[in-house]
């Protein structure tokens, strides 16, 4: 039963998210096939060369490498072949270990998200066996991920080293297991967890308590890290027309040498003898260490249905409160904002009613590493000396950061923000007589108030730490900030409206399409790698002397704001013309 189940599932979810082998997705699949032959032979040729350094092998990295990259290579080159072959390998198990707790997470969210109760409910199975058959669908699914990705690396280390038939087959048999194990196992511990914090009465008020206790730390952590750089920021030397290239790259290795002295013990600390990933890379060099990898996977086991017997447990007492905290909030910062009506309320209840929500609000503030970002942007915008290197901080402030707590916010609650998210519930306003223009304006607003708290949290801690700047220019600094946040939040929903998915099978589904992720990776791609640099064009021209300082706030924060709001109007005049007018069920799939 337990085989055909997965076997069922994964058939299933295959023909709903790839549909037929239309070119479209043909397309994409032999994009995916190049970038792993890709992958495949750039880690053959840097492998090459870190365990078998050629003579010249100096002469290429400086040729060819750059940055941090070529430092930690370079280092590399001198350490004892058996020494690189054991680092390599506990990296290479360390993002194995990386990707098992993102597979086991995700295989978390996935059961309490769960819709097919009834179906599950027919077969005859306990409640320990039913999350056991959600958690493998999902973990199973998940191997595309763990083939794509680490397969490349393990087949290039593998042929480098001439390994046997037999020790490639036993290693490929360890690492799966050794994988499945470690998700099954994150699976359960984060689901238990969740629960367990979600049966206490004041479970929202804590959680956000901790939640915002702990952004502030990591904050703290991030401006400490931060004060560490001033020195080596404030003699930026890019600052004028001649540029003394001399200097730029000994600036360079300083800030290389200041980066690996601060996180050189962090590494160390993850390269200890009693890791699990070492153990499994001491297995791969040596097969004698077998008996230790067997039994590390044992004790994983034991303890994962030590797990499974306490979830099935609680299961049965599981209450999903309703958040009245959170309701209340949002429906005042729509009421007072002015973009709320009766059907934004009604999402504001189900957006804070809902699993998602209800699992992790804490997301609502943000992520830990933009807090720890903002944390070492406000330690150098409030210690610097130069007022161009100040601007250059603020200024990849206002757009950069911007961006990724935009996208960020986005990505982790794309099941209440997508455009697509509301799936066959759709027909309604089909049969309502309201075009998808009408849902699209709906979940954007939605966004954008939920977006409120994380964003008034961190620009205060931005706005406390600009000293070199009048309340003027503060305000305006807002202002643009408001603008580029609205406009990186119409470019996340360019996916979903291009190629919506309203037949999803499972909210957590939606992200898994293939053809919304690649439109999201070319999007995401442009912006980064050239929208948002030809935007910083007036800084760079700051930087150089070209343009005086009032004449870089004149471009930066008052010119590039409007081309940014002329560039979303004509968006929005895109997407309400693709979306204003009335569609018919079978045109949306539904």
């Amino acid at each position: 039963m337990f085989v055909h189940w997965i076997k069922w599932k994964i058939y299933i979810r295959w023909k709903n998210e790839w549909k037929k082998l239309t070119p479209t997705y043909m397309f994409i699949f032999l994009v995916d096939v190049l970038k792993m032959m890709v992958f495949f032979s750039l880690s053959l040729f840097i492998l090459d060369i870190l365990i078998y350094p050629p003579e010249e092998a100096s002469k290429m990295l400086n040729d060819y490498a750059g940055g941090m990259a070529k430092e930690l290579l370079q280092q590399a080159l001198y350490l004892e072949a058996d020494t690189k072959l054991a680092y390599i390998w506990t990296l290479l198990f360390i993002q194995l270990t990386i990707m098992s707790i993102i597979s086991g997470v995700e295989a978390s969210k996935w059961e309490m998200s769960h819709k097919d109760d009834l179906i599950l409910h027919n077969l005859a199975c306990s409640e320990r066996q039913r999350k056991l058959l959600l958690y493998t669908e999902q973990i199973v699914w998940r191997f595309k991920q763990l083939i794509a990705g680490f397969m490349p690396i393990l087949l290039a280390l593998l042929f480098l080293v001439s390994s046997s038939f037999s020790h490639f087959f036993v290693l490929l048999f360890i690492i799966f297991l050794t994988y499945f194990v470690q998700s099954q196992f994150v699976s359960n511990l984060h689901n238990l967890i969740t629960f367990i914090k979600m049966r206490k009465s004041e479970y929202t008020k804590f959680i956000i308590f901790q939640s915002f206790v702990f952004k502030l730390f990591l904050a703290g952590l991030g401006y400490l890290f931060g004060t560490t750089f001033i020195p080596w920021v404030n003699a930026f030397p890019l600052i004028g027309k001649q540029v003394d290239l001399q200097a730029f790259e000994n600036w360079q290795l300083d800030g290389q040498q200041l980066f690996l002295q601060q996180v050189s013990g962090f590494f160390q600390f993850f390269l200890h003898d009693y890791w699990p990933h070492t153990l499994l890379a001491r297995t791969a060099v040596d097969s004698a260490h077998s008996l230790g990898c067997i039994f590390y996977i044992f004790i994983v086991t034991v303890l994962t249905s030590l797990l499974a017997m306490c979830n099935a447990k609680t299961n049965k007492e599981r209450q999903m409160k309703d958040n009245p905290v959170f309701e209340k909030f949002f429906l005042a910062i729509g009421k007072y904002s002015g973009i709320s009506d009766s059907l934004i309320a009604t999402r504001i209840k189900l957006m804070c009613r809902s699993q998602q929500l209800l699992q992790r609000p804490a997301v609502l503030l943000g992520g830990a590493i933009n807090w720890s970002v903002v944390g070492v942007c406000a330690a150098l915008l409030s210690h610097t000396d130069s007022v161009k290197v100040f601007y250059l901080v603020l200024t990849l402030c206002i757009y950069m950061l911007t961006y990724f707590l935009s996208t960020l916010l986005f990505d982790d609650l794309s099941s209440q923000f997508s455009f697509d998210s509301d799936g066959r519930q759709l027909s309604l306003f089909i049969f309502a007589g309201f075009p998808l223009w009408y849902v699209f304006t709906q979940k954007i607003r939605i966004f954008l108030i939920a977006s409120v708290p994380m964003f008034i949290l961190t620009q205060l801690v931005i706005v406390s730490s600009l000293t070199l700047v009048s309340w003027k220019i503060i305000i305006l600094i807002l202002i643009v900030t408001i603008i580029n946040y609205i406009a990186f939040a119409f470019v996340n929903y360019i996916p979903s409206i291009t190629r919506p998915h309203f037949d999803f099978m499972h909210i957590e589904q939606l992200d898994d399409y293939t053809d919304k992720g690649m439109i999201k990776a070319i999007l995401r791609t442009t912006l980064l790698g050239f929208l948002i640099p030809i935007m910083l064009l007036p800084l760079a021209f700051y930087m150089a002397n070209y343009v005086d300082e009032d004449s870089f706030v004149f471009l930066q924060l008052i010119c590039v704001p409007i081309f940014t709001i002329a560039t979303v109007w004509l968006g929005a005049w895109l997407i309400k013309r693709k979306t204003n007018r009335l569609f018919t069920i079978e045109e949306l799939n539904l």
